[in-house]
This record gives structure tokens, C-alpha cells and sequence, in this order.
């Protein structure tokens, strides 16, 4: 039974996803590659128009990408016509992809062994590469000044860095490391491909080995000097640019920028070297057709087209991935281009070179382990947890992983038999991972009691209640499922395995924490706004409209805003430093200022989210008669005994309401958390979208949407009880 309404909701969201999205013979390519908004539109305006009909490129996030792809597949038909994503990307639909391998290239040379990583392991050309790319260090050419002497920056080593690093923080006073350690930075990537293969050789066997615990030790000694805004940076372009950052390691598509606007003023040199050797990561990038698209053939053309060596460069100028064929680039490329093409000949030619792949054979559980790597550096480096003992715990859930996954070695590891082998692990229990989430559904009714027994009511009812039927209570069904299986078999693992994550506690307090601040004073303030509102002869819409204002800006949208005011270049730096306050701007939102962070995110949702209630308590005080104020005037009350005697107990159903709604929003916080904290304030909601998109386990995501759910309930219930409406309250 379940089996069917599960295909029957893959076959839905299949189904909704293709309304509208495509028109007859256009080709939807489907890719998680080149999603920056600048990258999405060269890609649709200078890539593709040279292609001989209609493409629609559209991107995604990993998981969205998969999910929807999974629906289609589920379903038997879709509109996805071509599909663009990394090796890991396509592993998992490994056996739904179209062979490639008649594909007329048009006599172009590809890449060889990327090819042979396109088949998976099969005897099918499962995708064809369509580019590739890495990740490089940036300098600002102010820097260099402070670089140690005889330091040569194409064999720099880690120690060499971290001196580097030392010395601009000493002289400048600030520190100018640049780390992308945000929710969307790719900071997992260098944990597995740069540090990990330079200290220990390998990416997983020797994840907790003596070299794993002196590479995490480096790590920490260089993030003294790293700018702690690195917490939120996602792009290190951005504050290349600013001057914010002045050394930065990030891939070279999110570096470009800095290069391409002021190429005078950076220079791009290879990843640092370790004992074991200069690690790196090569990012190669495919193309491959689902075995639903809707025209196989126009689909095939389109991959012919990429792999053309015109196409390909303006690939490169696009996105800043190079080609995977050979080609003579021009001499109109990008500053970018130019700078990134010695420094990755520098860094792959190096003597010491140690290559290492991004993660195979893991499937759907690519999320998990890149959270691996993600959680040691929140516990090590910012939470300052003993090295070894994290290593220990990590090191558990990663075997767990690999077994689970079935997944052998891969460089820079040595071939294995098997699962990968994870050095000495220790023999303690298996502690779950941190977090990905759902939206949930939520479904609250009334059941009306004063019905009269004619059709015409219920038949004014059927729509809604076929709404809620179709899009609140079926989906809730399904949720509540997935909470308590895996694998079609009951369980309630899901619910231990998001309580055993280390930062279950942490989100449930900081939750819990924002709902008890904020709700008081926004209901506080609610009051006094509605108060004056009401009392207002002349101006009160006018009144009521600028006090609304914030309930037409979306939560990212605040979160934003109050993001500019707190920045490390905001506008109250600006102010503090114009009245000389300050002499230098103040890191408001830095990993070391949660309590900061926290004031920004309480604030933010109070100017949000207060126009909520007062517009319901406006209403309210608009249903209190008149005559009871007068009368209690006549009797000498004053304005405060009035307030306190009248309004607000006629005003207990609309305070029921207001209170029982801010609350259950409180709980579902989560944009203003990620545009001003990021990971550095974790919350229910936030851990819950980790847990469905971030690690693909839609399991635990359930779980977590199912504990929100019940907190909203109890509160809703205990508030139902405390604020109930006596008879004679009611008007």
C-alpha cells in the first residue's frame, strides 16, 4: 500500500514539476553545475544559443537535483532531457542513465580517463565529462610583503602558510586569512582533497590516525589568523574584493570574479604541500540522459554540442571550468583563465603532487560523509573539542558510512577489497550524524459543532477540506511514515539518531531560547502598537499600514537586510567608524560572537515578525464595545484600569490566537537564521533541511519534522489551556 502511494507521489511531483516548465521540443538540462545567477545566464545566453533548437537550463541545489530526477524515474516519464552533474552526482542513478557510448563526438579527443570514470564501474559510458576544474590559493598582492623569507609561493608548504598568515595578522592587526567555512562554502572539499591526502596520504583509512590529529592541530594553529567572518562566507571572491581577506583558498569558479575585476591586484598560486605530499582535487563535471527524457535524440545532440571545442571554451568563460578535450585556448580569455592556468599546471606537475577523487561509490549517502568532515571542523576548530576524542566519534559514523555504502578505496587511498578500512577505530558505539530537513506539513482544524444539517454548507466546505485532504493530511501520512521506518520496516532509529546528534541539544536550546525572548517582547510591543492604532481618530490606516510594512518582506529578505546592518562592512560599522566609536569594524556576526549573532536573529524576527500579532489584536480591539469604556469612564477608571480591566480580558480570544500562532512560527524559524548565522546558530528547522537535502536522509528529516510538529502542538495546547475564553468573556 505504501509502495503505491509513494509512486503515486513520485508520479505527482512529476507531474507538477512538468506544468508549464517546458514547451514542445525544448530540452531541459538539468544540471547542479554553474548555479550562480551570473553562471546560469552566460550558460543560457553564450553557451547554449549556438545549439540547433530550444534548451532550458535550469539548476539546482544536490538535493532538489536528485529529488526531482528520483521522481521522474519513479514516475516512468518526466521532461528532464539532459542532465549535468559531478561523478558522485550520477552514481546513484547509475542504472536509469542512457549509454553514451554511440554518441558521434565529432572526432574531438576527450579526456581519457575521465571517460573511464563515466562509465561507473560498468560497461556502458553511463556520462561523457563535459569539464573540469579545482580549487587554488588567491592572494591579495598586498600580502606578500609579509610572506616569510625565501618562501616561494609555487612550493609553499602548510607551515609556510600559517607563518605567512602570522605575519600579516601581527602588522596589519587584523587577520586576512580567508576560509569558506558557510552553510554553502566548500569547506568539506578541503578537509577531504587538500589537508587530509597532504598530512595523512589518504582521504578515509587514516581519517583518525596520529597524522589525521596533526593535521587538524595545524588547522587550528592557522585559523588564529583566518578572519572570523570565514563562518559565513560562501564565495571567497567577495572578500578578496573587499579587501576583507587578503590570502583565500576556494575553488576557482568562486575565485574568478576577483581576478576578472581586478587581475593587477591577485595572484593565484598552488595548494599548500604537507608531509605526505601536495594534495588536491581535481572536480570533473558530466553530462548524461536520463532513461525518461522525453527525446533521447535531441538529448544526444546536446551532448555532442557541449563537447564541441567552440562550446567548450565559452564553457570555460562561463564558468571558469576548463575544457576536457584538447583545444588551443585564444588569447581573449578571461584574467582568470590566465592567472588559474599556471598555478594548476604548477599544482598537478608538482614533484610532490597527490591527486585525490572526489568521493565514489556512496550514493545517496555523498552528503553524510562530506558532514563527517564538516562536523570534525565545527567540533575541532570552533567548538575546541579534544582533537582525538572527535576524530574517535567521527571516525565511527564514517565506517558506518562506508560499510553501509559498500564503497572501496579511492585515491588518494590504496585500492581495497571491499569496503575502505578506516585506521584504528576505536571500539565505541555509533553516533549519528548532524542534519538535513524537509519542509513539513502542518494541519490544524476546527470541527464545527454548529453545522446546520443542509447540503449547502458541506458542500461550501468539499473544496477546502479536498485541499487540506490532498496537500496537508496525505502528505503528513507520508511524513509520519517515513518517521518511523526505514527500509519499509518500523523502527525509532530515526528519532534516536537525530537525538544522538551532537548538535541536537544545541538546536532544541537555541530554539526554545529565541521562542521565549522574542515571542514576550514582540506581544509586548504588539499590544502597545494596537493600542495606539485603535486610539487614533485621524491617520489610523495610514498608521496601521506603516506598522505592517516588515508583513510584505519575506524571512530571507529581513534576514538580509539585518545583515547589511550588522556586516563586517555595514552600515553600523559605517556609523561607529564615522563617529569614531571604532577604528576598526567590529566582526558583529563572527563564529566567536554567537551571543551577538543570536541579539541580530532576535532582533531581526521581532521588527519581522511583531505586525503578526498586531494586526490581530487590532482586530480584536475592534470588536470590544465602545459603551464598556465609556462606563467604566463615568466610574473614574483611569486609562491604565481600563487597559487592564477591559481590553485585555475581552481581548483574551484574540491574544489566544496571536500567542498560539507567533509561537508555532517561532519554532519554524530558519531563513533569518541561515542569511545571519549560518551554522553558527543551528536551529530545529535549519538541522531538519540539513538532514533532508544536505544528507539525503529523508528518514531522520521526517523525524525531526515530526518532534517540531509535537512542540508546536504542546504549546498550542498549554496555551489552549492557560488563555481559554470564559463564557463571560466572550462578546
Amino acid at each position: 500500500m505504501m509502495k503505491a502511494l509513494k509512486t503515486l507521489a513520485g508520479a505527482a511531483l512529476a507531474l507538477s514539476l512538468a506544468s508549464g516548465a517546458v514547451q514542445a521540443q525544448q530540452v531541459l538540462f538539468w544540471s547542479t553545475q554553474a548555479r550562480p545567477v551570473e553562471e546560469t545566464q552566460k550558460m543560457r545566453g553564450e553557451v547554449l544559443k549556438g545549439f540547433d533548437g530550444p534548451v532550458d537550463y535550469q539548476v539546482a541545489e544536490d538535493g532538489p537535483w536528485l529529488t526531482r530526477l528520483q521522481a521522474e524515474l519513479q514516475a516512468g516519464t518526466g521532461t528532464i532531457g539532459l542532465l549535468g552533474g559531478l561523478h558522485g552526482d550520477f552514481s546513484t542513478v547509475g542504472a536509469n542513465l542512457v549509454d553514451l557510448s554511440a554518441v558521434d563526438v565529432g572526432g574531438v579527443k576527450l579526456n581519457e580517463a575521465y571517460k573511464k570514470l563515466g562509465m561507473l564501474g560498468t560497461g556502458e559510458q553511463k556520462y561523457l565529462p563535459w569539464m573540469q576544474a579545482t580549487y587554488l590559493m588567491a592572494a591579495n598582492k598586498q600580502a606578500l610583503q609579509y610572506l616569510p623569507a625565501g618562501v616561494d609561493l609555487n612550493t609553499i608548504t602548510y607551515d609556510q602558510l600559517i607563518e605567512w598568515s602570522k605575519n600579516i595578522a601581527e602588522k596589519t592587526g587584523l587577520p586576512k586569512f580567508g576560509f569558506p567555512a558557510g552553510p554553502k562554502g566548500l569547506k568539506h572539499r578541503f578537509f577531504e582533497g587538500f589537508l587530509y591526502p597532504s598530512y595523512t596520504g589518504s582521504m578515509v583509512t587514516k581519517f583518525r590516525s596520529p597524522e589525521a590529529e596533526t593535521a587538524w592541530n595545524k588547522f587550528k594553529e592557522l585559523w588564529q589568523y583566518t578572519n572570523p567572518n570565514s563562518t559565513n562566507y560562501a564565495f571567497m571572491q567577495e572578500p578578496l574584493l573587499s579587501g576583507e581577506v587578503w590570502v583565500a583558498f576556494d575553488h576557482v569558479a568562486r575565485l574568478a570574479d576577483a581576478f576578472n575585476k581586478k587581475p593587477d591586484e591577485f595572484v593565484a598560486f598552488p595548494a599548500p604541500a604537507g608531509p605526505a605530499g601536495r594534495g588536491f582535487m581535481p572536480v570533473v563535471a558530466g553530462v548524461a540522459i536520463p532513461k525518461t527524457s522525453p527525446d533521447i535524440d535531441k538529448a544526444k545532440a546536446l551532448v555532442a554540442y557541449m563537447l564541441k571545442p567552440e562550446t567548450q571554451i565559452a564553457t570555460l568563460k562561463a564558468t571558469n571550468f576548463f575544457p576536457v578535450v584538447d583545444v588551443k585556448l585564444p588569447d581573449d580569455m578571461p584574467a582568470s583563465v590566465k592567472a588559474f592556468g599556471p598555478a594548476i599546471a604548477t599544482m598537478t606537475g608538482a614533484p610532490d603532487a597527490l591527486p585525490a577523487l572526489l568521493p565514489m561509490g556512496l550514493g545517496d549517502l555523498g552528503g553524510k560523509f562530506n558532514q563527517v568532515y564538516t562536523d570534525s571542523f565545527e567540533r575541532i576548530v570552533l567548538g575546541g573539542e579534544d582533537v582525538h576524542g572527535v576524530l574517535g566519534e567521527e571516525a565511527t559514523v564514517l565506517k558506518g558510512l562506508i560499510d553501509q555504502a559498500k564503497a572501496p578505496c579511492w585515491a588518494p587511498d590504496k585500492p581495497s577489497t571491499g569496503a575502505a578500512p578506516v585506521y584504528k577505530l576505536p571500539p565505541w558505539g555509533r553516533r549519528s550524524l548532524v542534519p538535513s530537513g524537509a519542509p513539513r506539513p502542518q494541519h490544524l482544524t476546527a470541527k464545527d459543532t454548529t453545522m446546520p444539517g443542509k447540503a449547502l454548507p458541506y458542500l461550501l466546505l468539499m473544496p477546502a477540506t479536498v485541499f487540506l485532504c490532498i496537500f496537508f493530511l496525505y502528505p503528513f501520512a507520508l511524513v509520519a511514515f517515513e518517521a518511523v521506518t526505514r527500509d519499509g520496516a518500523f523502527t525509532l532509529d530515526n528519532f534516536r539518531t537525530m537525538a544522538g546528534s551532537w548538535k541536537f541539544p544545541v538546536t532544541v536550546r537555541n530554539t526554545l531560547l529565541l521562542a521565549v525572548i522574542v515571542v514576550p517582547i514582540q506581544l509586548a510591543m504588539a499590544l502597545l502598537m494596537a493600542s495606539v492604532v485603535a486610539r487614533l481618530e485621524t491617520g489610523r490606516s495610514a498608521a496601521l499600514y506603516v506598522f505592517a510594512i516588515p508583513l510584505g518582506i519575506s524571512d530571507l529578505a529581513a534576514g538580509l537586510i539585518w545583515l547589511a546592518i550588522f556586516d563586517q562592512s555595514g552600515f553600523l560599522n559605517t556609523l561607529l567608524s564615522s563617529l569614531g566609536v571604532v577604528d576598526r569594524p567590529i566582526m558583529f556576526l563572527g563564529y566567536q560572537s554567537k551571543l551577538t549573532i543570536f541579539i541580530a536573529v532576535a532582533l531581526a524576527e521581532i521588527w519581522r515578525a511583531t505586525a503578526i500579532m498586531m494586526v490581530i489584536l487590532v482586530a480584536g480591539m475592534g470588536l470590544i464595545p465602545k459603551e464598556y469604556y465609556e462606563a467604566a469612564e463615568v466610574f473614574g477608571a483611569n486609562p491604565w484600569q481600563r487597559f487592564v480591566r477591559i481590553t485585555l480580558p475581552l481581548l483574551r480570544p484574540s491574544l489566544q490566537t496571536a500567542i498560539i500562532l507567533r509561537v508555532i512560527l517561532a519554532f519554524e524559524v530558519f531563513a533569518v537564521v541561515a542569511a545571519l548565522g549560518g551554522t553558527n546558530l543551528p536551529v530545529l528547522m535549519g538541522e531538519t533541511y540539513n538532514w533532508q537535502f544536505t544528507l539525503q536522509d529523508r528518514n531522520v528529516a521526517a523525524a525531526s519534522a515530526l518532534l517540531i510538529l509535537a512542540i508546536s502542538i504542546a504549546f498550542t495546547l498549554f496555551f489552549l489551556r492557560v488563555l481559554r475564553v470564559p463564557k463571560e468573556a466572550r462578546i
